[in-house]
């Protein structure tokens, strides 16, 4: 999880802030809520 997390920051450098910023801040939402709910 952690190694695909740096390889996805990675990716977000080097395409850039503008268009990789919405993806991230999606992508953290739903890793946000998946912790929040219960299994």
């Amino acid at each position: 999880m952690n190694h695909f997390y740096a390889d996805y920051m990675n990716e977000a450098l080097r395409h850039g802030h503008r268009m990789i910023t919405p993806i991230f801040m999606l992508t953290h939402n739903s890793l946000t809520h998946r912790h929040l709910l219960p299994e």
